[in-house]
């Protein structure tokens, strides 16, 4: 049996959930089931609240027993030190490029998709090695004619941001005048963009030849793009996110 985590209402479902699923295994073997132990199956356990992550805990504690707990996650820093002491970790790194473009290949090819190796190429450089995450843009631009498909298409529809809209944002906030700074970041909500896309490829492009500051400044950037991250996570409004984003960027830029 398989919880997903990313179906989380709040804790309270969380804990509900979870120990539905313990007290129908307990029963099961206090009937004299077959099996010496089962399995529960947590996916995306990186979703789940620090108060969930804790009731779980004690749910594994319990049951350790008669049940085993496989919990899958994307970040295991995101999972309490509690639940990790207890388990045994398994890493796995992303696919290789080759090898995702290949099972894309063969996707296309078993369900007779016209799309050419350009566009299976863009699909898996926007994926960055999420196999899952490909298939289903995959099944996506499936639904659309091949001669409407185009990178920039592809952009779109992932929400990726132009790169010249990146640098405008930038060159944007180069100033120390907050009605303008407050103009820019309304302007990027307004056009539909995306805070965390944001943060994202602005810090490829920091890094990037085309960015010209020094490197004292880019380490700044770099940094600050990191703490602002992290108050996206942790449930910051992204409107007040973007703003304290462009603020910052501002102080760093214009700095001697």
């Amino acid at each position: 049996m398989e919880l997903n985590a990313s179906d989380d209402r709040g804790i309270q479902a969380i804990r509900e959930k979870v120990k539905t699923f313990a007290q129908k295994i307990v029963t099961k073997l206090e009937s004299k089931s077959l099996a010496d132990f089962q399995i529960i199956i947590l996916d995306e356990a990186d979703l789940l609240t620090t108060d969930a992550q804790s009731a779980l805990r004690r749910i594994i504690e319990d049951n350790s027993s008669q049940t085993r707990f496989c919990i899958i996650c994307n970040y295991v820093s995101k999972i309490i030190d509690p639940i990790v002491s207890r388990c045994a970790k398994f890493r796995f790194n992303a696919l290789s490029e080759e090898s995702q473009i290949n099972h894309l290949n063969n996707i296309a090819k078993q369900e007779n998709m016209n799309i050419n190796i350009g566009i299976i190429n863009k699909i898996q450089k926007v994926s960055q090695g999420d196999l899952r995450k490909s298939i289903n843009l995959l099944q996506t631009l499936s639904k659309i004619s091949p001669s409407l498909l185009n990178e920039e298409l592809i952009d779109e529809i992932c929400g990726i941001i132009p790169e010249d809209i990146i640098v405008q944002f930038m060159s944007d906030c180069s100033t120390k005048d907050s009605k303008k700074l407050k103009k820019t970041v309304n302007t990027f909500i307004e056009n539909g963009h995306s805070i965390k896309a944001l943060i994202n490829q602005m810090g490829n492009y920091i890094m990037s030849e085309g960015c010209k500051l020094d490197e004292k400044k880019k380490y700044k950037l770099i940094y600050m793009i990191g703490e602002t991250e992290t108050k996206l996570i942790q449930g910051g409004t992204p409107v007040i996110v973007c703003l304290d984003l462009a603020n910052k960027i501002s102080q760093i830029v214009t700095s001697k």
